[in-house]
């Protein structure tokens, strides 16, 4: 599902969802889906909503739209921007769903500004909308990056609002977005993040609020967060099939959603941007963490990718669980440009996007008509379940741009993840130097699907273990191959297990091998006993004491 206009290079798409709803807006049209894809409102010009109002925002829509889901008041948020190319002053329009419903009536606000505004981000906090947005220059303005707080608490109950704006510094900051139930500690300030774009680091900001003394609020200075060496993605560089036209990767910002989280334990804020990544555009990602007293520093980054196509204009979320999500575009001279999504559980080694690659949906076309693409993208985890994330970015049509909505879960989130193991046959005798195989069967249980690591614990001495393939899906069949060595030898049968792990859930079958002097290997059941239990306990011990370590 999602909306498609064959005019807007780029539409700009994004959305957000609800308890019940995901809303997606592209340049000056909005839509309203069920979460089964259903389409329950629109497509409606976003303009329509503003008739009758008494502002520049009634007369004109200048794109560059938002919409929000404010999980804290369960209303809705759409923004675009407003202002005639012969008038110096711009606004930003921005309208307050009355209720939860999408569908129902809203409130309406028109801010201003001295210039022309542009590239506006909005997030929420939960004393403020937050507007970033640039300013351009003119004659009694000098321009640059405007930061402004907009008094939510009026704008749900539909008094009048105003703003309180600050100047930033070099570079388009973005403000980060609450995300999940817990809420900020108390007086935390807004978090703003800008990309290193002058090679010291990523830019941080703090913004303070006092609304009953706007004088106390104030904007921070500029904060370097030291990053690894990284190069800008080139400018318009990204091939297609079947044209010479190339698309824009708009690798010099961040222009996606910057996500905030209160884990308990922990805060996290998550960005980001485009850069060069050995000779194809790749995808710059962070992960910074708050402490107690409120610095922030630098917990895990990385660059991912792969050689074989190029991937840009991300977006990136985290769920309850503290798996991390990305989508973005991918395209190269042969694949259409298309949308895919990757990830990493938790526990992960830092830095690496440990699960593999997904396709959210593969291109069938080009875009010959613009080298402008995407600018707009989004990512959130569903208010519900705080698991499932949705996105919604650009694909290439036959007909034009067109923008598709997914909904995906990572492993480890939600209902926990189990299996069972098998393994058959339960005894195998051989001779050494020889070979044998044992199906290693495995089962969901509850939870998701999910890739298991398979390996051999409490081998015999002599022995070596070989998964084909090493890595299944629960649900799937592998092989292993046991060899024995010259020196492979065993007193009775001996018993080693075979572990399935995951990010998520671990697993464990017994079995049972033997060294076999005579002229033929030898298969069958293992037979009750003492001494084989005593084994099978011990060893079972030996696999407990390791996982509590």
């Amino acid at each position: 599902m999602g909306l498609g206009y064959p005019g807007a290079f780029p539409p700009d798409a994004n959305g957000d969802v609800g308890p019940n709803h995901f809303v997606e807006v592209v340049n000056s049209a909005f839509g309203v889906f069920s979460k089964n894809g259903q389409l329950v409102f629109g497509p409606a010009l976003t303009i329509a909503m503003w008739q009758g109002f008494a502002g520049v925002c009634g007369d004109i829509d200048g794109g560059d739209p938002i919409v929000l889901y404010d999980s804290l008041s369960d209303r809705w948020i759409l923004s675009h921007q407003a202002w005639f190319k012969q008038a110096a002053d711009g606004h930003q329009c921005i309208a307050v769903s009355r209720t939860g419903d999408p569908t129902g009536g809203w409130f309406r606000y028109q801010f201003d500004y001295p210039s022309h505004n542009d590239y506006g981000k909005l997030t929420l906090w939960p004393n403020a909308y937050v507007l970033t947005t640039g300013l351009e220059t003119t004659a009694t303005y000098n321009s640059g990056p405007l930061v402004c707080a907009l008094d939510r608490s009026a704008m749900l109950s539909g008094q009048g609002a105003t703003q309180q704006c600050f100047q930033a510094g070099r570079a388009h900051p973005m403000a980060a977005s609450l995300q999940g139930s817990m809420l900020p500690p108390t007086g935390a300030p807004v978090y703003l993040v800008e990309a290193p774009m002058f090679g010291d680091g990523l830019g941080l900001y703090r913004l303070k609020l006092d609304w009953q003394s706007p004088s106390n609020s104030q904007l921070s200075a500029r904060v370097s967060v030291p990053v690894a060496t990284w190069s800008f993605a080139c400018a318009g560089c990204v091939p297609q099939p079947d044209t010479s036209q190339t698309l824009e990767t708009m690798g010099t910002t961040v222009m996606n959603r910057v996500s905030y989280r209160n884990f308990g334990n922990r805060e996290s804020i998550f960005i980001a941007h485009g850069a060069e990544a050995s000779g194809v555009v790749g995808i710059r990602w962070y992960e910074l963490r708050v402490n107690a007293t409120g610095d922030v520093s630098m917990i895990q980054q990385g660059t991912f990718g792969p050689p074989d196509a190029n991937r840009w204009m991300p977006s990136i979320a985290a769920d309850k669980a503290g798996n991390i999500a990305l989508a973005y575009s991918v395209s190269s001279s042969s694949v259409y440009p298309s949308i895919r999504f990757a990830g990493r559980l938790a526990n992960d080694p830092l830095g690496v996007l440990t699960l593999r690659e997904n396709n959210a949906y593969p291109g069938i076309a080009s875009q010959a008509q613009s080298l402008r693409w995407g600018d707009y993208a989004s990512m959130r985890a569903d208010p519900v379940d705080d698991c499932t994330f949705w996105s919604t970015a650009e694909y290439a049509s036959e007909a034009g741009p067109g923008t598709r909505i997914t909904a995906f879960q990572l492993p480890g989130c939600g209902p926990q993840d189990s299996f069972t193991l098998s393994v058959t046959p339960l005894l195998g005798s051989l001779r050494t130097g020889q070979s044998i195989s044992f199906a290693v069967d495995t089962t969901p249980v509850t939870g998701h699907a999910v890739a298991l690591d398979l390996t051999a614990e409490g081998l015999p001495r002599g022995f070596t273990a070989n998964f084909v393939p090493p890595r299944v899906e629960t649900g799937a069949t592998s092989t292993l191959v046991l060899t024995a060595s010259a020196d492979a030898t065993t007193i009775g049968s001996k018993t080693f297990a075979v572990v399935g792990t995951s990010g998520s859930a671990r697993g464990i079958a017994l079995a049972h091998v033997s060294v076999d002097n005579s002229n033929a290997p030898r298969f069958g059941c293992g037979t009750a006993g003492e001494p084989l239990v005593a084994t099978i306990a011990v060893l079972l011990s030996s696999l407990l004491k390791r996982r509590r370590r």
